[in-house]
């Protein structure tokens, strides 16, 4: 009996890495699109993402979070009312 040879940690790490370029591409684009929305709106609620940028709730919510942590976006208001502005 022959077994097919294991692959590699190598391959591994190729596929990894495309994925996290894909995802890195798909972050900018909806981070942009979420600073242009900021731009055009004055402030924006997580809410506003779901319809404008067709992303799901926790994806929003957690781009949100890393604009806010990069300094682009300053959050106001508590868990309900939280709004987000340009920094």
């Amino acid at each position: 009996m022959f077994d097919p040879p294991i692959r590699k940690s190598a391959d591994k790490k190729v596929l990894i890495k495309s994925a996290d370029k894909k995802y890195a591409s798909k972050t900018l684009k909806h981070k942009e699109g979420i600073i242009n929305l900021a731009k055009e709106k004055g402030e924006i609620k997580s809410a506003d993402l779901l319809d404008m940028l067709d992303v799901g709730e926790t994806w929003a919510r957690t781009l949100l979070r890393e604009l806010v942590a990069d300094g682009t976006l300053v959050s106001e208001g508590g868990n309900r009312n939280k709004v987000y502005k340009l920094s």
